[in-house]
């Protein structure tokens, strides 16, 4: 008579959510990698053909290869974090916040020296149009 007590409804309410946040983590996990890993091969394009042409400054175009894996780097792991974030909510544990606290200051140092790139690259850039005139 009393079974709705129980909370049995809850508990199955609860393992479907817990299931679509894995899901979600895992989905959010591939796409950061495979962000990362098309965008280093991309990186990776552009270096070869910069290497090969011999027509323009070789440093500013090393610059700016170096600048574009920097943001993809970025990028991939801002949609890592943010699976990580879904599994310390599902999960809770010192082990999963630790790691969470670890990938996040690594992203916050990346991003820091990317903008960091980005202001010395468009200070040259700014340079050197200066000179060409």
């Amino acid at each position: 008579m009393l079974e709705w007590l129980t909370l049995d409804f809850v508990k199955e309410d609860f393992s479907k959510i817990d299931i679509l946040l894995q899901t979600i983590r895992y989905l959010m996990e591939i796409i950061g990698s495979l962000i990362i890993f098309l965008g280093s091969f991309s990186v990776i394009c552009q270096f070869i053909y910069h290497l090969l042409r011999s027509d323009y400054d070789r440093m500013l175009n090393f610059d700016r290869v170096r600048l574009n894996l920097a943001r993809t780097i970025a990028l991939g792991l801002e949609f890592i974090v943010a699976g990580d974030v879904i599994q310390t909510t599902t999960t809770p544990d010192y082990y999963t916040v630790g790691l969470l606290a670890a990938i996040v200051a690594i992203r916050t140092v990346l991003n820091y020296s990317i903008s960091k790139e980005i202001q010395k690259l468009t200070t040259e850039e700014q340079q050197q149009s200066k000179v060409s005139i």
